[in-house]
C-alpha cells in the first residue's frame, strides 16, 4: 500500500565555455504510483469509429471501429478483450480479441441500422468493468459511392434555374439515387447561394444580369422575344409585354 511520487526531466550540454557541465530542463507532472497486490484492469477507452466504415451495397454495410488499452492494467499485463456488439434487434454478439489488437471491423450489417459497441479487458486477476458504449449507424455520408468516392458532386446533379423574377430565382435539384443515400434516408438538403461574379456589386438589380435578348421577328413591332439567363432561356415573350 506505499504510494511513489515519480517525475522526469531532460538533460544536455549546453554550456559552451564548460561542455561538461550538465543543463536540466523542467521537471515532468508528477505520476503516482502505489505498490499493491495486482488486480483486474481499468475499462478500455470508449470505441471509436474510423473512417473505414462503408456502405458495400444496397444489403450490406462493414463498420470499423478502434480503442486505447486501459490506463491501468491492475499491475499484471493486459492478457486479452472480449468485444460485444448489439444490434437493432437486441441481439448480443461477443469475440475474444488478442492483447495486441485495438481495432476491428463488423462486416454483414444492415445498412442504415444502429449497433452498440463496449469492450472489456482481461488479465490474469480477472476481467474490468464494461467500457462506455459506442452507438452508431452503420451509415456514412450522402454523396458517396461504394467506394468513398464523391459522387453527388458531379455535373449531372448540379442545381437548375427554371424561373427568373427580379427579386427572387427558383431552383432545382436530382434527388440522391440509391446508391448513394451513405446507407440512412436522406433528411433534407442545404443550399448553398454564390454570387456568380465577385466584380459585381452585391445590390446591383437582377435584371442587368440578362446575358441574351433573342427578337425572333425583326420586321414587325408585334414580334417575341426570349430572355437567357444563367444557361435557363424563357418561353416567348411579346414585345409589348410589361414587368
Amino acid at each position: 500500500g506505499r504510494q511513489y511520487r515519480f517525475q522526469v526531466r531532460a538533460i544536455n550540454n549546453c554550456d559552451n565555455e564548460d561542455p561538461s557541465r550538465s543543463c536540466f530542463g523542467e521537471l515532468s507532472e508528477v505520476q503516482l504510483f502505489t505498490v499493491r497486490d495486482s488486480r483486474p484492469p481499468l475499462p478500455p477507452s470508449m470505441p471509436r469509429r474510423d473512417s473505414q466504415t462503408r456502405i458495400i451495397s444496397t444489403t450490406e454495410a462493414t463498420i470499423s471501429i478502434m480503442w486505447s488499452p486501459p490506463i491501468d492494467n491492475g499491475g499484471s499485463p493486459i492478457t486479452g478483450y472480449i468485444l460485444y456488439m448489439r444490434d437493432s434487434q437486441g441481439i448480443t454478439s461477443s469475440y475474444a480479441l488478442d492483447k495486441d489488437v485495438t481495432s476491428w471491423q463488423a462486416n454483414m450489417l444492415h445498412p442504415g441500422e444502429m449497433y452498440r459497441f463496449h469492450l472489456v479487458a482481461l488479465n490474469a486477476e480477472g476481467k474490468s468493468g464494461n467500457s462506455p458504449t459506442l452507438s452508431t449507424l452503420a451509415a456514412m455520408p450522402p454523396g458517396l459511392n461504394y467506394d468513398g468516392e464523391p459522387a453527388y458532386s458531379s455535373l449531372g446533379y448540379r442545381p437548375t434555374i427554371i424561373d427568373v423574377q427580379e427579386t427572387s430565382l427558383t431552383t432545382k435539384w436530382s434527388h440522391l439515387p440509391s446508391d448513394i443515400t451513405g446507407g440512412s434516408p436522406i433528411t433534407g438538403y442545404k443550399v448553398y447561394l454564390y454570387q456568380a461574379n465577385s466584380m459585381s456589386r452585391s445590390d446591383d438589380p437582377v435584371r442587368q444580369e440578362i446575358q441574351y435578348i433573342t427578337i425572333s421577328s425583326q420586321d414587325q413591332v408585334s414580334g417575341t422575344f426570349t430572355i437567357l439567363f444563367r444557361d435557363h432561356e424563357t418561353g416567348d415573350i411579346s414585345v409589348g409585354a410589361t414587368p
